[in-house]
């Protein structure tokens, strides 16, 4: 069963201002037609002006506007996968594990894919002391020879032999200029750790401890400033910073992941003493459970810590003190 053909009316007029020519289109709906019994398309219903060809038209106002140019939107994988192949570099086993490696290594963050410090500074460095390395043609060159060798256009022998002359010569330039590649890309390294500015005038940055193996936030001025902030397992750094002290925001755990302020102490009185409230006998050493406050907020504790680590939360308490008698 067919219905009837939809039928509209379309306007399109020009109208000239001071020798400059605008238009403008209206359209609507004369017969609806199968449009009638097809709800899920909107029907154009524009209102058409009095006028017709030759007619004057009285200006009542003229609004300018000013529009920038928009950047192209930035990459995400998907488009990033298709513009490596565009550009015929790598393979489709290796372009998915290359941007792998790139965010592993930060040189890359974000699903609108943006080019973090580190990475940038690395390019620019290689760049400027050892171009062939980051040239694109040295790369897609090869990916075709491989290609080549598997159709028996050229031998795996003449393919190795160019690929050693090119990696020597890549070696030489490395070696040549390696103190100052090592200096720029270890002072890009530092300066991507830096996450802002310390009360005491220095840096603060994220930092490695080897005896704890564990990340957490320190003075650029230590040991003249002792500012020190821990860092949850996993925790990002947010672009956004704390509406009460300033410091950026950190994201840290899973489903869902919890914002933070970097100080785990941000928004308490510190002026006021600690009040010890203790809620039971620990079951693991019989010492005392007291309330303890963390990052994640309000927690059962042992008082032993940190001969003793037991530890729960306060809806846990009632349960585990009962099965403990």
């Amino acid at each position: 069963m067919f219905f009837e053909e939809a039928k509209f009316e379309n306007l399109n007029a020009k109208i000239n201002i001071a020798d400059e020519l605008f238009s403008f289109k209206r359209r609507r709906v004369t017969h609806k037609g199968w449009m009638e019994h097809y709800p899920y398309r909107k029907i154009d219903n524009d209102i058409f002006p009095d006028v017709k060809e030759g007619d004057v038209i009285e200006v009542n106002e003229i609004i300018s506007e000013e529009k920038e140019t928009k950047p192209p939107a930035r990459y995400n994988e998907a488009s990033l996968i298709r513009e490596l192949e565009k550009r015929e570099l790598g393979t489709k086993a290796t372009r998915a594990d290359i941007i792998a490696k790139l965010y592993d290594r930060k040189y890359i963050s974000g699903r609108q894919i943006e080019v973090n410090q580190l990475g940038e500074n690395i390019i620019d460095t290689l760049s400027e002391y050892c171009n062939n390395l980051t040239s694109e043609e040295l790369t897609r060159d090869l990916e075709n020879k491989l290609e080549h060798i598997d159709e028996d256009k050229i031998t795996k022998e003449n393919v190795i032999s160019e690929g050693k002359e090119d990696v020597i010569s890549i070696l030489d330039d490395v070696k040549k200029n390696e103190k100052e590649i090592g200096s720029k890309i270890y002072g890009a390294y530092q300066e991507s750790n830096i996450i802002c500015d310390c009360v005491c005038g220095g840096k603060l940055t994220k930092r490695y401890s080897p005896k704890t193996k564990q990340s957490f936030v320190g003075c650029t001025n230590y040991p003249d400033c002792t500012v020190i902030y821990s860092l949850p397992k996993g925790a990002r750094f947010l672009k956004q910073t704390c509406d009460k002290c300033g410091l950026p925001m950190i994201s840290f755990g899973s489903k869902p992941p919890i914002h933070a302020c970097l100080d785990p102490n941000c928004g308490k009185d510190k002026t006021k003493p600690a009040v010890e409230e203790i809620l039971g006998v620990c079951p693991e050493c019989g010492g005392k459970l007291i309330k303890r406050s963390g990052r994640y907020g309000d927690f059962v504790g042992c008082k032993s810590f940190p001969k003793c680590r037991f530890t729960c939360s306060l809806d846990e308490l009632d349960n585990i003190l009962k099965n403990s008698k």
